[in-house]
């Protein structure tokens, strides 16, 4: 009869040791993630940082939203006092 309560015993805390490692196993997954994410989100922000683009590149902005085209449209010239 004493064995028998022993084997319950070691029953119930093989059970809880499994417990504790399927938890363990998922916050090691979910750890894992977030430092990948974040390494490479390090390396993409790291080279777009070094990366040099040149400034016609880049869209002129005219009122509100909308992209002008400058080939189309001249600027007028501010006169200067």
């Amino acid at each position: 009869m004493l064995s028998f309560g022993f084997a319950i015993f070691r029953q119930i805390e093989e059970n809880r040791a499994a417990k504790k490692t399927v938890a363990s196993n998922h916050l090691k997954n979910i750890r894992n993630f977030v430092c990948a994410a974040s390494l490479l989100l390090a390396v993409w922000l790291g080279l777009t940082f070094v990366n040099d683009v040149p400034p016609n590149r880049y869209p002129t902005l005219g009122k509100g939203s909308v992209v002008m085209d400058t080939a189309k449209k001249s600027v007028a010239a501010v006169p200067v006092r």
